[in-house]
């Protein structure tokens, strides 16, 4: 599990590979804003926020995922 604001507002990530992560607490990668690809195969909840604000997130990986809160992708302007 990757834990609230973990990675919170970290402008160097670009990538996150996390194919064992069990769920993405709220607030994990807020405002990350050079994250693009994420990979999280086993994650099976993404909490609020916990992408929010990462503008060039073009690219997420969650076959798994069954829960997404509240605002989890807000501002993410590259998300198609």
């Amino acid at each position: 599990e990757i834990y609230s604001c973990a990675f919170y507002g970290c402008q160097n990530l670009e990538r996150a590979n996390l194919p064992t992560c069990s769920g993405i607490s709220n607030f994990a990668f807020y405002n990350c804003g050079n994250l693009r690809e994420v990979n999280a195969a086993d994650c099976t909840l993404v909490g609020n926020s916990a992408f929010a604000y990462c503008h060039y997130l073009e690219s997420i990986n969650l076959p798994s995922c069954a829960m997404i809160y509240y605002g989890a992708f807000e501002g993410d302007t590259y998300m198609t």
